[in-house]
Order: structure tokens, then sequence, then C-alpha cells
């Protein structure tokens, strides 16, 4: 959940006081580093942590140690962000590698006709609201 900054005052800031623009340029310069030591592209490493796996585990497939893949997802992001302390990149190199990544799940959903539904209400989607009742036929 980001918070943003109050005009003229500072960072947009995620959950928990992280500068959002440094994790997403420190996250492109990692994983761009570790698509390159496992010699796939960017695409093709997005699609299987897509499909629950972690980096650890795609490393393991490919050939490369867990130590392996850890020490280049710390380089790309000292690389990315020098100001970050050595227990700092080690925690978060290990956080990002051994991460399972959930399937990413539309924002809006498709209706049978095709059309988004963005901006439609969920009474217009069908979906009940807080203290409707919902006929469940199993």
């Amino acid at each position: 959940m980001a918070i943003s900054a109050v005009q003229g005052r500072g960072p947009v800031q995620e959950a928990g006081g992280v500068d959002a623009q440094n994790f997403r340029a420190r996250m492109r310069e990692a994983m761009g580093a570790v698509a390159k030591k496992l010699g796939m592209s960017e695409g093709d490493l997005h699609k299987a942590r897509e499909s629950g796996l972690s980096l650890v585990d795609i490393a393991k497939s490919k050939g490369v140690s867990g130590s392996d893949l850890e020490k280049t997802i710390r380089e790309a992001l000292h690389k990315a962000d020098p100001k970050l302390t050595e227990p700092q990149l080690k925690a978060q190199a290990k956080r990002i590698a051994t991460h399972k990544a959930t399937p990413h799940r539309q924002h809006h959903a498709v209706r049978a006709s095709g059309a988004s539904d963005a901006g439609s209400s969920p009474q217009t989607l069908g979906v009940p609201s807080a203290g409707q009742s919902v006929d469940a036929k199993v």
C-alpha cells in the first residue's frame, strides 16, 4: 500500500517507510542482474516467478547455487543504492531470493461481454453488499 507524500514534503513512501522510487530502481537492477546470471530474459524470469517459484527455485533449476544468486542480488542492490549497509544488503538479498510470488490477479474483472468493470460498483457486478443475503447453491 503506497502512501503519497504531501506535496513538497519528500518522496512517496511505501508502508514501512521504504522510498518507493528507490525500491523499484533496486528491484529493476536486481531482476536484470538475476536474469542475466540465469541466462534468461527478464520476461521469462517474471513468468517463472508468477508461477509460484522463488528466485532460489529458478536458480537451482539452472544450476546456480542460492549463495551465488544472493551475491548477484547484493551486488545489484548496492549498484542501485550504494548507501545500503552490508547487513541491509544481505537481508534484502535473502528476502528477494526466497520470496515466492503469488500469481498476478487482474485489478478489474472483465465481464462476459469483454468490457472492463473499471468504475463499476460491486452491486452492478453482482457482488452483494454488506448485510445482503447470498443464495449459494452447491
